[in-house]
């Protein structure tokens, strides 16, 4: 396991990776605004480059309380370098902001998201969760969010809605 640190600050910290097992797990360690979306996206294309030979790509966004228009922008930049790298883009630690900004601009349907790395990572699964209201995200037993929404429930992957 390999693990850099980047040395430009991002206000509260700075961005971090480790590689484990052929996934890079790049920590953002602010929300994502237009104050400092040009740093994490410089960090983040950093680490990746850095990276190798990767099978999947996660981003643990477990500090970024909000992402605004500048965040969504920096999602889709990494979005469509991994479509073209041929690499899956993991989101993980998601909030209650960004998640619902996500699924409002129905943008949630492009990434797969998990609670947590170790999800991510395929190393724990999450138990398994009853029905929800509507819209509201659940954890369901394949370790990803599930979404209901009236008359549908969705499986959230990497650009597809099963």
């Amino acid at each position: 396991m390999r693990s850099t640190q980047w040395l430009a600050p991002i206000h509260s910290g700075r961005i971090t990776a480790m590689e484990d097992d052929g996934s890079l797990v790049i920590r953002v360690p602010a929300s994502i605004t237009v104050t400092n979306a040009a740093m994490i996206r410089s960090g983040v294309l950093a680490a990746w480059q850095e990276g190798g030979k990767l099978r999947k790509l996660i981003l643990d966004l477990s500090a970024a309380a909000h992402i605004d228009s500048s965040g969504i922008g920096t999602l889709i930049e990494f979005s469509h370098k991994a479509s073209a790298d041929r690499l899956p883009l993991l989101l993980c630690g998601l909030q209650t902001s960004p998640l619902r900004i996500l699924e409002r601009t129905g943008l949630i349907e492009w990434f797969t998201i998990h609670a947590t790395v170790e999800q991510a990572l395929g190393r724990l699964v999450a138990p398994h969760v009853g029905a929800v209201e509507p819209g509201v995200p659940a954890r369901g037993g394949d370790d990803q969010i599930r979404y209901r929404r009236p008359f549908q429930a969705r499986v959230v992957t990497a650009a597809r809605a099963y």
